[in-house]
């Protein structure tokens, strides 16, 4: 009888190598959720990363697309104006000789004597302020508005010589009045 309840004692009570292998059956099976949560989690991160960088690629290739086209404009467009340049060349170079051909026709006169004075016609002459004999000895009468480049068109003579017949005149201090030596 004891052989008995000793049997019977074992399988009421289990030894210490089945509660052992129960504790590391129940930490397997945690071991292996955790396990299949972090996998999941795991797939889950990779496919959002192949997805960000399908994306990137996406973005990659139409920006590249985008610079060819835009290269392959600014060809056109350089083309374009190297063309017009090159006409515009030809149309100056034809121009240039026409110039030249044309002033190989031209003559100079030989002197200045040959040429005669610039006149002043006797209606310019009374409103314009210049008084006194024609010839050298004219002179012009300031008038509020005027300045060296009024007088010289006035008088159909350049500001240089106008300038160089009144070398005493300072063309910023003109004043109302003065007197000025017609060239």
């Amino acid at each position: 009888m004891n052989v008995n309840m000793e049997l019977g004692n074992q399988s009421r009570n289990p030894s210490v190598g089945t509660v052992v292998a129960i504790g590391a059956g129940a930490v397997a099976l945690v071991l292996a959720a955790v396990a299949l949560i972090m996998e999941k989690q795991t797939r889950t991160a990779l496919e959002q990363i192949r997805a960000e960088l399908e994306t990137q690629k996406t973005a990659t290739a139409n920006a590249e697309q985008t610079a060819q086209r835009l290269a392959s404009q600014a060809n056109r467009a350089f083309q374009e104006v190297a063309q017009q340049i090159g006409i515009l060349d030809q149309r100056l170079n034809a121009f240039a000789t026409r110039l030249a051909t044309l002033g190989s026709h031209l003559t100079a006169p030989r002197s200045n004597a040959s040429l005669p004075p610039p006149s002043v016609a006797p209606s310019e002459t009374a409103s314009s302020g210049v008084t006194g004999p024609s010839g050298s000895g004219k002179t012009y009468t300031v008038e509020s508005g005027d300045n060296f480049a009024k007088i010289a068109k006035k008088l159909n003579v350049s500001v240089d010589a106008l300038q160089k017949a009144n070398p005493d005149a300072n063309p910023a201090k003109l004043r109302v009045g003065q007197k000025l030596n017609v060239p």
